[in-house]
């Protein structure tokens, strides 16, 4: 959806009630994720029966929430709320995956790689993944642009094997998703 529009936000929460899905992630900024719970909610999309589960962004604060009415507050009690954390010390799996990164041989993953892809022997004993700011930002936004990837793909294809056009099916929708 387009943000702060309503009716783009009304759009993509039909559509998704129109999937059957009943596990939402709600990728949002600021009060459009409170838009969304509300139009989720007004649309019988978050719903007890059939039991759904709604999940919101760490960009969804207390105060956005606060502005959803009574009865949306009641259908989305219990939702989860994921946040991210990232490359700081303080993360634990952070920490482990920086403690862990040294032992780690590139004949490990090399062996599941095409030639083009293969790293080099030294990437885990002189690269210092802690004190990279590729490491500990870029690869975030990589990871995002894969999920997107995935997002595009299962619109091009919901139900099964890729169609023959798929590049172009692909690059046609990469806009669309919602």
């Amino acid at each position: 959806f387009e943000q702060s529009s309503a009716a783009s936000i009304a759009s993509a929460v039909a559509k998704f009630k129109a999937s059957r899905v009943n596990v939402a992630l709600v990728v949002a900024l600021g009060q459009d994720n409170a838009a969304v719970l509300e139009e989720a909610y007004q649309q019988g999309a978050i719903r007890s029966v059939p039991q759904s589960l709604w999940a919101i962004s760490s960009a969804a604060t207390l105060q956005h929430l606060e502005a959803l009415s009574e009865a949306a507050k009641r259908a989305v009690s219990g939702s989860m709320r994921v946040t991210a954390t990232g490359a700081v010390e303080s993360n634990a799996a952070w920490h482990r995956f920086v403690q862990r990164w040294p032992s780690l041989k590139a004949s490990d993953f090399n062996q599941h790689l095409p030639e083009y892809w293969q790293v080099n022997d030294t990437l885990f004993t002189d690269f210092d993944v802690n004190a990279s700011s590729i490491a500990r930002e870029d690869a975030a936004f990589t990871y995002d642009a894969v999920a997107s990837a995935a997002l595009i793909t299962c619109n091009v294809a919901p139900h099964g094997p890729l169609p023959a056009d798929f590049g172009k099916l692909f690059l046609g929708n990469k806009s669309t998703v919602e």
